[in-house]
């Protein structure tokens, strides 16, 4: 049976937010923004936001963090993941994000003035799940 679990998503980012967990790894929270445009049946343009939370977890988020901030166009592969916590009332919860963690993610920060995709250096260290982080360039 085949499994697939990769989520691709363009947009830009709307904030940064940067964790420290209790081992002093580095976690990166993103809010990024995709638009969709369509033209109804009236000829009325239509425009709709969507809000997608994206985690970089260990060395890419320490890298990352020096490359994204709020207007920050980027492009992003990773894996959705949906956890559930309780809020502060005790109630079940549940958020979806997407995960960029380990050799399969992907982050591109796209300057759209110049049309050039800028990438962070290169990342040697292994992530929290044994698998060696890349950047893009490992990825082709």
């Amino acid at each position: 049976m085949l499994n697939i679990n990769k989520v691709v998503i363009a947009g830009h980012v709307g904030s940064v937010e940067i964790r420290y967990t209790g081992d002093d790894s580095v976690v990166l929270n993103l809010s990024v923004a995709t638009n969709r445009r369509w033209t109804d049946k009236d000829g009325n343009k239509n425009e709709a936001v969507e809000w997608h939370r994206v985690i970089v977890f260990g060395k890419l988020a320490e890298l990352v963090k020096e490359w994204v901030k709020k207007g920050t166009q980027v492009y992003a592969e990773g894996v959705l993941r949906t956890r559930k916590w309780q809020d502060k009332d005790g109630n079940d919860r549940w958020t979806t994000e997407i995960v960029l963690s380990g050799y399969n993610a992907i982050l591109q920060v796209v300057d759209k003035k110049e049309q050039e995709v800028k990438e962070p250096p290169k990342v040697e260290e292994a992530d929290t799940n044994g698998a060696a982080e890349q950047t893009p360039d490992d990825m082709s």
